[in-house]
């Protein structure tokens, strides 16, 4: 049985102003703070904000940030841009 890697993977390391090499949308509105996203599968994994936009931590481990992964049509549509090496750690 193979491991299965979803269609993006955007890794997390960015700076705030590198912006990401896609535009990925869920359900016709477009998604920030993205961990993974699969269009064929319908997923995106996303960290957990509050109202102020801030990131969410798990109360129950210190310095672990909550992620949660919402369901529904999902496109991903690459920019047309010049990126920095290593901005997608995946596509297929």
């Amino acid at each position: 049985m193979g491991h299965y890697l979803p269609r993006v993977i955007i890794m997390v390391k960015r700076t705030r102003n590198d912006p990401c090499p896609v535009d990925i949308t869920l359900d016709g509105v477009q998604v920030k703070h993205i961990v993974e996203a699969d269009d064929e599968l319908g997923y995106v994994k996303r960290w957990v904000t509050d109202t102020s936009g801030a990131f969410v931590g798990d109360p129950n481990v210190p310095g672990i940030l909550l992620t949660e992964t919402v369901y529904g049509k999902v496109v991903i549509t690459p920019r047309v841009q010049n990126t920095p090496v290593g901005q997608v750690t995946h596509t297929r």
